[in-house]
């Protein structure tokens, strides 16, 4: 068969030539490569995509690739050809993957042209010959990157570009998404979801959403919300008996207060069935923003024929942010995801309810687009001590301790839940001891629990580039025990990683705050909450701000008074505070001057000496198990690290991050992301941020 005829229309084994034993893709995959090598071969110049990809281009056409001349680009080029004219095409892969693509196609009403694209993501992520390939397209032009994929699966361009469209089922869904670092790339869990076997369509679909544990209070416990609640009630009830389009319930309220509760009761009350959507993937890793909306996307469609059904979305705080800081500043959102986020508040088929603890930072843009916002409240003492009972049960907890305990106003039903399941796991028939259990439960639930400040893996200071001895300011601290830093230097240089490493080597808790915590839209909300970050830190905490220069800017550019008094809000403060405090900024030269003054020792953070570029690109081939310690090799990586000057850890680190969520295979691959991450850098330090 001819290149020019060669196609797999929906999903097809393509010729059953050499293959890993057992795997049911690697024909397809081999097949896929080829066209792709061949179709980019007909570029003028594609000696860079073969020198990039040398490794796996060697592996699939089973000849060595070395220096590349014109006539080895040209014995290339005919070497594909043979090979693609010597495939031909057979209907149907085997393997999971081809039985989830169809049960996924006929719940969303997949066109063929769909079904295909989401086959080729799903191995884009699994094989490596594939990621590296489109790893390296990622920044083609559109038109370009539908030529190639309609190629690779042998659909006419107009088919690819209807499909890849923002508003077509892939895309909205949030399955498929065709930019950023890679051309083409589907959501992790959706890959490993895709290549799993599962014995029927629900337990494929239970991955994006499932049916929320049973109410354990009832529509009695919350009566002190009133005729909100009657309402509340009404739209719903209204909603799911019309099957009135767009109905959204905001609650939103202090963690514990019940909301989650309440929305299962609500579904009980309603006669209805609740479907939540997954927080979490099957490994237990959380699921992103934009992952979850894609889920609750796939959760809509796939349930808005059945009847008494309610969507529940919890925790939406990282699915409707508020504006960045940059917005603040005076910088843009991105519109399409901003307009497809309306579009689902619009026009979902099922009664949702959305939960969040805080909605001051949402969007109002968002907020507009609810039906009906609730806050709940703790509950009245009559509610906790009832609550109280209820979960307590048979156990021997006397009811005077009922009573003092239900008093407290910050006991809301989630630490009272939780009191009662540690009291079932260590209770004994002492109620006095009982009481001792719960009473220090209740104590630390109260707590506000920072952020995990964990380090990064591999921490080493040896590949941190600072104008002052490290470990001479570790000893310091260590005698000392108060001190203020400033710390700055250009975006991911180790100014926060470094933080971390002190108070993991001092071991002391790291309490860590940025701008965005800090500034608020309303005149004094910032210097409260100034007074209230203090106030939250002990002595034996070390307290960390970031992007201060946001905050502490110079007092002579002010053009307001809010703008002096939060300026003169931190520096008294920080003279008062008695512990280790460590300020970062990327812009040093935007600090006020007696800012400066404040501080006992400035620590400049530098991006890594050639030297420490080449030691660390070493460490993270060996990590990753990508290097052959060959000289070659080292003189390779030096000579890379020298056209990467101003290269800082954080590069690294993103590199490791997208080894972590999708293994390198080759190391020329590496080198080449990593030094994309390079160039991309260095473009943005050009490009204007939009104030």
């Amino acid at each position: 068969m001819k290149a020019s005829q060669a196609s797999i229309g929906g999903l097809v084994q393509p010729w059953n030539g050499k293959a890993r034993s057992g795997d049911p893709y690697a024909a397809l995959v081999s097949f896929l490569a080829v066209r792709a090598f061949y179709f980019l071969s007909q570029d003028k110049n594609p000696g860079r995509l073969f020198f990039f990809l040398s490794e796996a281009l060697g592996d699939l056409l089973e000849m060595p690739i070395g220096p590349l001349g014109d006539f080895k680009k040209k014995r290339i080029k005919k070497a594909l050809l043979q090979r693609l004219d010597a495939i031909p095409a057979h209907p149907a892969i085997y393997g999971p993957l081809a039985i989830n693509i169809e049960w996924l196609g006929e719940r969303l009403k997949l066109r063929d042209v769909e079904k295909a694209i989401l086959g080729l993501g799903a191995l884009v992520q699994q094989y490596s010959i594939l990621d590296g390939l489109f790893s390296y397209l990622c920044d083609i032009p559109a038109p370009q990157l539908e030529n190639l994929i309609a190629f690779m699966l042998g659909k006419s361009r107009q088919d690819v570009r209807v499909a890849l469209a923002p508003s077509a089922a892939l895309p909205s869904a949030r399955l498929v998404k065709c930019r950023g670092d890679y051309a083409i790339t589907l959501p992790e869990h959706l890959t490993n979801l895709l290549l799993q076997r599962h014995r029927k369509p629900e337990d494929l679909f239970r991955t994006f959403y499932g049916k929320p544990p049973a109410a354990t209070l009832t529509l009695a416990d919350f009566s002190h919300l009133g005729a909100d609640l009657s309402l509340l009630q009404n739209i719903l009830r209204q909603s799911v008996k019309t099957g009135r389009v767009g109905v959204n319930v905001l609650l939103y309220g202090a963690p514990g207060t019940g909301k989650t509760e309440l929305a299962r009761v609500l579904a009980a009350e309603l006669g209805c069935e609740l479907h939540e959507v997954k927080i979490t993937d099957e490994d237990g890793d959380p699921l992103s923003g934009p992952d979850r909306l894609g889920a609750y996307a796939v959760m809509q469609k796939t349930l808005q024929r059945q009847k008494r059904t309610l969507a529940l979305f919890d925790e939406i705080e990282d699915v409707f942010p508020s504006p960045s800081l940059w917005s603040f500043l005076g910088g843009k959102q991105e519109t399409r995801n901003k307009a497809w986020t309306n579009r689902l508040l619009e026009e979902n088929p099922l009664p949702a309810i959305w939960i969040a603890n805080a909605i001051d930072g949402v969007d109002p843009a968002y907020r507009r687009r609810f039906t009906w916002e609730m806050e709940l409240e703790a509950p009245p003492k009559a509610v906790r001590r009832r609550i109280f009972a209820r979960h307590l049960g048979k156990l021997p907890v006397t009811p005077e301790w009922i009573d003092t305990a239900a008093r407290d106003p910050h006991l809301v039903p989630g630490y009272i839940e939780r009191a009662a399941r540690v009291l079932e796991l260590v209770h004994t028939q002492d109620p006095q001891e009982n009481a001792n259990v719960l009473d220090q439960m209740l104590r630390n639930g109260r707590k506000v629990a920072k952020q995990s400040n964990k380090l990064p893996e591999h921490y080493n200071l040896s590949y941190i580039n600072a104008d002052h001895d490290l470990q001479e300011i570790v000893r310091g601290v260590e005698q000392h025990g108060e001190i203020r830093m400033l710390f700055y230097g250009v975006p991911g240089t180790g100014k926060t990683a470094f933080a971390r490493y002190l108070a993991e080597h001092l071991d002391r808790p790291l309490k860590m705050y940025t701008a965005a915590d800090i500034l608020g839209p309303l005149v004094g909300e910032t210097e409260q909450k100034i007074a209230q970050m203090f106030a939250e830190t002990d002595q034996d905490s070390i307290l960390f701000l970031d992007e201060v220069d946001s905050i502490l800017q110079n007092r002579a550019n002010a053009d307001r008074h809010w703008e002096v008094t939060q300026v003169n809000e931190l520096l008294q403060r920080m003279e008062q505070h008695p512990g280790v405090m460590i300020c970062a900024t990327n812009r040093k030269e935007g600090l006020d001057p007696a800012v400066l003054r404040r501080f006992d020792l400035q620590v400049e953070f530098r991006p890594l000496t050639l030297d420490q570029r080449v030691q660390l690109i070493a460490a993270t081939l060996k990590t990753m198990g990508v290097d052959n310690g060959t000289d070659e090799e080292q003189v390779a990586i030096r000579e890379a690290a020298k056209r990467m000057e101003g290269l800082a850890p954080g590069d690294v680190a993103v590199l490791v991050r997208r080894h972590r969520f999708r293994p390198f295979a080759y190391r020329s691959v590496v080198m080449g992301y990593l030094e994309k991450i390079f160039r991309d850098k260095s473009r943005d330090k050009f490009r204007k941020i939009g104030f």
